[in-house]
């Protein structure tokens, strides 16, 4: 009886310890996989929104130098169509804007970060309004003077036929000939003239010409026709250089306002990148 005991109560013993053993197992086990899923929820976390807030602001400081890139072509390229570089400075801008809202629907931008973004985001796109505005009022100057500048060479063009038969005209049209190629000459180097100084010569230059040409008693009627365009068009266009230089120091003053407000912009967005980075870093 009592080696049976004995043999029960050791039965129940390593019963016991089977189960106490087991259930530390359950136990070492499922805090092995607390701690699996823990770190699974944790990187999840981090890769689905650290590293994407990271991977948008990093968009948004490419944008950022894309669209400064494109306002420095701007500057550089003399070539390139007014209005085709506005056109792409505009996508681009929109593509900013959406990359912008996409970070701010992620409920993570912070709101001394949306200030240190609008802080240049504003003015900067500010300025390619203003940029844009001047532009086009330049364009249209221009337009206007190239207008000029083709009856220039259309007049030019009516004093060399004049002068092939020269020999055969009156002494007062033989001397308009001379005088009103000076005036146009002088009218000329207007188009590439930069300078208020010079243009103020020049204009000097050619109202003498057409004084001239106003004291000579002209009888041939192509020649008097010439003379009284040359007298209408020619101030015009002294008149017409002086507000489109003005246009053109001011959309160059406007332009660099705008590279430097875009190296601003690029800046922020880039510290703002680096924060978020290494937020993102920290928290895999």
């Amino acid at each position: 009886m009592s080696t049976t005991a004995t043999s029960g109560s050791l039965g129940r013993k390593l019963t016991l310890i089977i189960i106490l053993v087991f259930g530390l197992y359950l136990l070492l086990a499922s805090f092995f996989a607390y701690l699996v899923y823990s770190q699974y929820v944790g990187l999840t976390g981090a890769t689905g929104r650290h590293f994407e807030r990271a991977m948008i602001a990093g968009e948004l400081t490419r944008d950022a130098e894309t669209i400064a890139g494109e306002v420095y072509e701007l500057l550089a390229g003399n070539d390139i169509s007014v209005s085709t570089v506005n056109s792409r400075v505009a996508n681009l801008a929109g593509i900013y804007q959406a990359t912008r809202k996409r970070l701010e629907q992620l409920g993570e931008l912070s709101d001394s970060d949306r200030m240190a973004l609008d802080k240049w985001q504003t003015p900067f796109f500010s300025s390619l309004d203003k940029l844009n505005e001047r532009l086009r009022a330049e364009q249209e100057l221009q337009a206007i003077q190239q207008q000029q500048m083709d009856e220039l060479f259309l007049m030019l063009r009516q004093l060399t036929e004049l002068e092939t038969v020269a020999r055969d005209l009156p002494l007062p049209e033989q001397h308009f000939i001379g005088h009103a190629l000076a005036a146009l000459g002088y009218t000329a180097a207007v188009f590439s003239a930069e300078r208020p100084g010079h243009l103020i010569n020049l204009e000097r230059f050619s109202d003498a010409r057409l004084q001239v040409l106003a004291g000579l008693e002209l009888t041939h009627a192509p020649a008097v026709a010439l003379r009284a365009r040359l007298q209408q068009l020619l101030p015009m266009i002294f008149e017409q250089r002086r507000p489109l230089l003005r246009h053109a120091r001011a959309t160059l003053a406007t332009a660099r306002e705008t590279r430097v407000l875009a190296q601003k912009l690029t800046s922020a967005t880039f510290s703002y990148h680096q924060r978020l980075k290494a937020s993102a870093e920290q928290a895999l």
